[in-house]
């Protein structure tokens, strides 16, 4: 089965709406993490994480109430470099904001914004995908994300 382009535009909708917008409404859990939710006609996405550096993550959409898709992801910022590491997430939220039905997942391909550059690839297609973000500054590789995820319960 293949994503259908309403579920694409609403990954999107929900990547803009979630952590990459620049006063999302997290909500603070029980065990120390974080959920921001997203939800419209009929679909819904929830964005669980846990930690800051490392972060670990969980996002899941469902659609009339049952989990059709999901990606599980883990970032960090390399050794050396934790104490830019709000700069660097102030970036990393802007560079995902540049997502769109071509790109959904995490951010662009690249983005390039003074002295840092944000670096997407991502395999496979939305059914069944594995990824890594990068970013560097002054050109020093600074952070990594891995993802992977796709279609469930179909």
């Amino acid at each position: 089965m293949k994503v259908a382009n309403d579920i694409i535009k609403f990954i999107v909708e929900a990547n803009r709406a979630g952590y990459a917008n620049d006063k999302p409404i997290v909500k603070r859990l029980e065990d120390g993490g974080h959920k921001i939710i997203f939800a419209r006609s009929g679909m819904k996405s929830v964005d669980y994480w846990w930690g800051g550096n490392p972060f670990s993550s969980q996002e899941s959409i469902t659609k009339s109430g049952k989990v059709i898709w999901a990606m599980q992801y883990r970032g960090w910022m390399e050794p050396g470099f934790e104490n830019i590491s709000s700069e660097t997430f102030a970036f990393l939220r802007r560079a995902l904001k540049l997502c769109n039905e071509k790109e959904p997942l995490r951010g662009p391909k690249e983005h390039d914004e003074g002295s840092f550059k944000y670096a997407n690839s991502w395999g496979y297609n939305l059914d069944n995908f594995k990824g890594e973000e990068r970013i560097w500054k002054d050109g020093e590789h600074i952070y990594t994300c891995r993802y992977f995820g796709g279609l469930v319960n179909l």
